[in-house]
């Protein structure tokens, strides 16, 4: 592979950032948030991992998840596994 396969032309935003927020720009990234992950008597629980801490997370994504859908905002969900 040469370089040029490798590389994306991109134009950084200015620094310091004016944290403006647009749908252009904007997008909500959830990763890893299955059952399997986060759910009491799902695989990572069974494997007796605390996922209290994932729990908690939940409710607070929800809303931010519905006020993206609301925005017209783009949202992304990967999972863990093929």
């Amino acid at each position: 592979m040469s370089p040029s396969d490798t590389q994306i032309i991109a134009v950084p935003y200015a620094w310091p950032h004016d944290a403006t927020f647009s749908p252009q720009t904007a997008a909500l990234l959830l990763i890893d948030m299955q059952r399997d992950l986060c759910s009491e008597g799902e695989y990572m629980d069974q494997q007796g991992y605390d996922i209290s801490a994932i729990k908690d997370l939940i409710t607070p994504l929800q809303r931010l998840l519905h006020a993206f859908r609301a925005a017209g905002l783009a949202v992304y969900h990967i999972r863990h596994g093929a």
